[in-house]
């Protein structure tokens, strides 16, 4: 499953696999929108979600380690080894700029649409 992430404001949009949304709302402490994220995030929520994001920026490392047991059907539940840790190793190395950009797009004034993708 892929998600869509709009500014409402200007319409940028980036598109990311369900499995990186859960490891970005991990890495935020979002915990209520893992799974089920929201049609929309408020322009309040989305300033609060990158302020998180930005303070782990710095822990995220130079390189992204292997990853264990990877989840080729996205079935992956917090139960099976989604936490903070496993965030930070997922955006390592040159995945670091999905967060990076999905900072950008929560730092601009408004709301966020969030939409399932076909």
């Amino acid at each position: 499953m892929e998600y869509r992430i709009t500014a409402r404001n200007s319409g940028d949009a980036i598109d990311m696999p369900q499995k990186d949304w859960v490891m970005l709302m991990t890495l935020a402490g979002q915990d209520s929108y893992l799974f089920q994220p929201p049609e929309l995030i408020s322009g309040t929520e989305a300033l609060k979600i990158a302020e998180a994001l930005r303070k782990a920026l710095p822990d995220l490392p130079e390189k992204r380690p292997d990853m264990a047991a990877p989840d080729p059907l996205g079935t992956a539940t917090p139960e099976s080894g989604w936490d903070r840790k496993s965030a930070l190793g997922h955006f390592g190395g040159e995945n670091r700029v999905v967060v990076e950009k999905f900072i950008e797009l929560c730092e601009q004034e408004g709301d966020l649409e969030v939409s399932r993708l076909p």
